[in-house]
């Protein structure tokens, strides 16, 4: 069992995504974008603290190898306000910011076949996040979707949520 265990850390990451519902974010047609945002499974809880509307954290495993190796900062870093760029040296690794850690990732630009990361300044600050285009963990895609857990049971708001988008369901996957 502890191969097992070793083999999982070292092939895969853990990537959480709290969501407004329990049907898988990739196979969601809530929202129209191609990628999905997650990181750590702290990440994904202060995300749903933070909301209280996001009632259920999905689980997917990444293969390591899909991994892009350059290290963005937060999509919303501000390379023109002081406070935004005191977080990347901060938050970063010793000894300082990589090279790319000083731009926002560019959550449209993730392609499928790879997932972008970047380093999280609002939840679970410091941390590593990431971003994976949704037809990567449909059905005999790498990503592998785990499961869902409710984390609380407020019921959404929906009318408090963009409308501009059609419910919620599977699109026949």
């Amino acid at each position: 069992m502890a191969a097992r265990s070793k083999l999982h850390q070292t092939q895969f990451v853990d990537f959480y995504h709290s969501s407004l519902d329990d049907i898988a974010p990739h196979l969601s047609q809530r929202f129209r974008k191609s990628h999905l945002f997650g990181g750590t499974e702290q990440s994904a809880l202060d995300r749903a603290e933070a909301d209280e509307d996001r009632a259920f954290m999905h689980h997917y495993r990444i293969p390591r190898h899909m991994i892009r190796p350059e290290l963005w900062a937060d999509d919303l870093h501000d390379s023109d306000r002081y406070f935004s760029n005191k977080a990347v040296n901060d938050l970063a690794d010793d000894p300082g910011p990589t090279l790319w850690e000083s731009a926002p990732v560019d959550p449209s630009s993730v392609k499928q076949g790879e997932v972008l990361q970047y380093r999280n300044h609002h939840e679970d600050k410091g941390s590593i996040s990431y971003i994976i285009h949704k037809q990567d963990a449909r059905r005999g895609g790498p990503i592998q979707y785990v499961g869902v857990t409710q984390l609380h049971d407020r019921e959404p708001q929906w009318d408090e949520v963009d409308d501009s988008y059609p419910t919620t369901g599977h699109n026949g996957d």
